[in-house]
């Protein structure tokens, strides 16, 4: 009879496996192209990324953001609004840039330290300086900048004078208390401060009679009317106007037609629900047939409500891939002004800017409207920002207005300041599932006139720590620096494509991702990272 090999005294039987080869093998991974904040963590697609700051995706694979620097300094108090005006001269010798604070209306149409008022407030401090803007041109062809300041009511620039001025020449409602004004089909519209009203003006005029419209009986959840948006959409049976008052606790009402005093030619639409707006007047923005608004439920597409989705498809089919983590930042800062939308054509690229709570932590989501993919913008310092002749002006919480441009951040040309390296920080979605890999190499391949200083780690099995290693010294391009090198010898810089340097990587586990962070001086694009690991069945 054959004695179990658990019952033998002595020296144990090796248990141990039969030794099996290692083997290397190379894992190539695209360069994402969104963040996933919705997916499976266990079968996203290796173009997700669980997150990505200044590292935006974009074609050809992901591109670190553009810089900014200083164009407007020496603000007493920090700007409140931004307020771009294009006049009617293709020129433009009429354009003008303003910024609002609680002193009053500035002039920033050139870079520099800022000058005395343009327009000092009747009532300075408290919440003057935060406004609504709109464009408007009367019957006489004349250009105007509607202005409603929370504190200090309607305002408008008139083209023709270069002059700011408190409008005058309403009745039936208080100029004073106006906090909001928008054009809708060539009338213009006004709300009062604490009404769920709204008053409008004939078409073409910008003074006399203004007729009251109630909201407020739509609004079944209350609160007053914060907003109204014009918003050009085929809903289905032709291209119609409409127009679209949002409440403060969520209520949207929805009006076509073009006369609110002739029922024949004006009715409600529908009314829906989308949960409570953020704090301030600018929750709202159109793009294309869209029209976008936030609320505690995320960014919600009222196109999609006005064809029958439900709340919830209506805020996913906006922001699928990051609808969780918007919604999580405006439920903590729900009451908190900052929150703003805008579509960057330059870039491309559409905004949701949040409140500017953390300087250095800072971030706003930004969608490439090519690729419709999503990053993070961090660090930039926005508290609220404007589109200026195709360029984004953008105030911070001290006192400067800022430029996005350049390749590198808060470059200040009055102080012979070049800015500093643009941080970027990504983390790649999880790959594997299959045998129990070992890390090794990783090599980043990046497109870049100046290659950046940069740390890769490997993460394990949904870790999602940011890298946090240290950066070594950047690398040596090759390329040759201007009022240095030598002409006719030299190597002129130009776009290198991937890099020569691998970073090892550690650890070991069944699902990999790469967080990857890095300084850049200049822009690069990031197209793919090989990832080199062992067979880790045996450790």
């Amino acid at each position: 009879m054959t004695t179990p090999q658990f019952a033998v005294r002595g020296k144990p039987a090796n248990t141990r496996p039969a030794s099996q080869q290692r083997t290397t093998q190379e894992i190539p991974l695209p360069a994402p192209r969104t963040i996933n904040a919705a997916g499976a963590l266990a079968g996203m697609a290796p173009t997700d990324c669980l997150y990505t700051y200044n590292l935006m995706p974009t074609e050809y694979g992901m591109r670190t953001r553009q810089g900014y620097a200083e164009w407007a300094i020496g603000f007493a108090d920090p700007v409140r609004t931004i307020l771009p005006f294009i006049g009617d001269l293709e020129n433009q010798t009429n354009d003008r840039l303003f910024a609002c604070n609680s002193e009053g209306i500035y002039d920033i149409s050139i870079t520099g330290a800022v000058g005395a008022a343009a327009f000092t407030w009747a009532t300075t401090g408290d919440t003057a300086g935060y406004g609504v803007y709109t464009h408007y041109t009367n019957d006489a062809g004349e250009h105007y900048l509607m202005l409603a300041d929370e504190k200090n009511g309607l305002h408008e620039y008139e083209e023709a004078t270069g002059v700011w001025s408190a409008s005058t020449g309403l009745t039936g409602v208080d100029p004073t208390k106006v906090f909001f004004v928008m054009a809708h089909q060539q009338r213009l519209w006004m709300i009062e401060q604490d009404s769920s009203d709204a008053w409008y003006l004939p078409t073409g005029a910008k003074a006399g009679e203004a007729k009251k419209f109630n909201f407020g009986s739509q609004f079944r959840e209350g609160g007053n009317l914060v907003g109204l948006y014009s918003w050009t959409v085929d809903g289905g049976d032709g291209v119609d106007d409409y127009l679209v008052g949002v409440s403060r606790e969520g209520g949207v009402a929805i009006y076509r037609g073009s006369d609110p005093a002739n029922a024949s030619t004006w009715a409600l639409v529908g009314v829906w629900y989308i949960g409570r707006v953020p704090a301030g007047h600018r929750i709202a923005s159109q793009y294309g047939g869209e029209l976008f608004v936030l609320s505690q439920n995320g960014l919600i597409n009222i196109n999609r409500l006005l064809k029958g989705a439900s709340l919830a498809e209506a805020a996913t089919a906006a922001t699928d891939m990051i609808t969780r983590l918007v919604r999580n930042d405006i439920a903590r800062t729900l009451e908190n002004r900052g929150w703003e939308i805008r579509i960057l054509p330059g870039e491309n690229q559409f905004i949701i800017n949040t409140p500017l709570l953390q300087t250095a932590s800072h971030i706003g989501y930004v969608q490439d409207l090519t690729t419709l993919g999503w990053g993070m913008w961090r660090g930039l310092p926005m508290a609220t920002g404007d589109i200026y002749q195709g360029e984004l002006y953008f105030a911070d919480e001290v006192d400067s207005v800022w430029l996005y441009t350049g390749e590198r951040d808060a470059a200040e040309p009055s102080k012979e300041n070049p800015g500093v390296d643009i941080e970027f920080s990504m983390l790649t979605s999880f790959q594997g599932g299959g045998r129990w890999l070992r890390g090794q190499l990783c090599r980043p391949h990046f497109v870049a006139q100046v290659l950046p200083s940069f740390n890769v780690q490997a993460r394990w099995n949904f870790d999602f720590d940011e890298n946090s290693g240290a950066l070594p010294a950047a690398e040596e391009s090759g390329a040759a620096l201007w009022d240095t090198a030598v002409w006719d010898e030299a190597v002129w810089s130009g776009n290198i494509s991937g890099t020569t340097t691998v970073r090892g990587i550690s650890g070991y586990g069944q699902y990999l991702a790469i967080a990857i962070k890095g300084k850049a001086p200049a822009r690069l694009q990031l197209v793919a990272l090989t990832v080199m690991a062992s067979n880790g069945d045996i450790l």
